[in-house]
């Protein structure tokens, strides 16, 4: 299945197998169809389940993250459940299924990017606000964050990061030459950009 992590920070689970199937040349379905949203909130991340990993791991734009045992998603009602509380003027960025030996490399829009262990996420229960992830500078935020299953100096040559600008500019640097950070971090600078332009992808 999928799970559909909201605005608000609930999660409804969505299976795979009701999604219609379409050719290029048409519209889409839109996702109301196939799950019950709340009035008034969307989906802002959608990940697939993974039930080899232990945890659900959350970080928003301001830098709030945490990570829930998946232990505590035992019954999903069909309008969702709540799987983090979001302060305002917050939003949610990302999710991704996770076990605490697995990385995750985090992204700001002004071009800096850390690799943190889950480990160092704290456990939390599903009500909880996040912990800080990342020192921001003002103005800026997260908007990104992947996963690996590599960390340290097991990671192979063949693997790395693509950076790409708002104005295009882009490039891929070796995942090895990310640094392991403890949180809460600042970052590393992960490309240099041109006056005006922040990190795209």
């Amino acid at each position: 299945g999928i799970w559909c992590l909201t605005e608000s920070g609930k999660v409804i689970e969505m299976v795979v197998g009701c999604i219609k199937e379409c050719t290029t040349d048409v519209y889409g379905v839109h996702i109301s169809n196939y799950v019950k949203i709340p009035e008034g909130d969307r989906i802002q991340s959608i990940t697939k389940y993974d039930k080899t990993k232990s945890h659900f791991v959350i970080i928003t734009k301001n830098s709030l993250g945490k990570k829930v045992p998946l232990t505590e998603f035992k019954n999903i009602f069909e309008t969702g459940i709540i799987a983090t509380r979001v302060r305002d003027g917050d939003a949610i960025v990302s999710a991704k299924f996770a076990n605490n030996d697995d990385c995750v490399i985090v992204t700001t829009r002004n071009n800096l990017c850390s690799q943190i262990i889950v480990e160092d996420f704290p456990d939390s229960l599903r009500p909880a606000y996040g912990n800080t992830i990342l020192k921001l500078k003002e103005g800026d935020t997260v908007f990104s964050m992947e996963l690996t299953s590599i960390a340290g100096e097991e990671i192979p040559d063949n693997i790395g990061i693509l950076t790409v600008a708002t104005d295009g500019q882009g490039k891929i640097t070796k995942l090895a030459d990310y640094p392991v950070y403890k949180r809460p971090c600042v970052g590393y600078l992960t490309m240099q950009l041109n006056k005006g332009q922040k990190v795209a992808f």
